[in-house]
């Protein structure tokens, strides 16, 4: 379970419960918001983060995997 417990123009904080353990976690937006529509993209943006996937990621040299025989 997860409460939000504070919220300013730097980030937010959150307080997950599981089981008997309880732990809160800040989390930082990118830039200050400056008004709450702003506040809220920069929350969107990270609880639900897009990708731009138009180009491929390629594979790192020296990191395949070939079959010997």
């Amino acid at each position: 379970r997860s409460t939000p417990i504070r919220l300013d123009s730097l980030g937010f904080d959150l307080r997950l419960c599981a089981g008997a353990k309880i732990e809160s976690l800040r989390f930082a937006f990118s830039t200050r918001a400056t008004s709450e529509e702003d506040a809220e993209e920069q929350i969107k943006e990270l609880l639900f983060p897009t990708t731009n996937q138009s180009k491929p990621l390629e594979e790192p040299k020296g990191t395949s995997q070939t079959e010997s025989s």
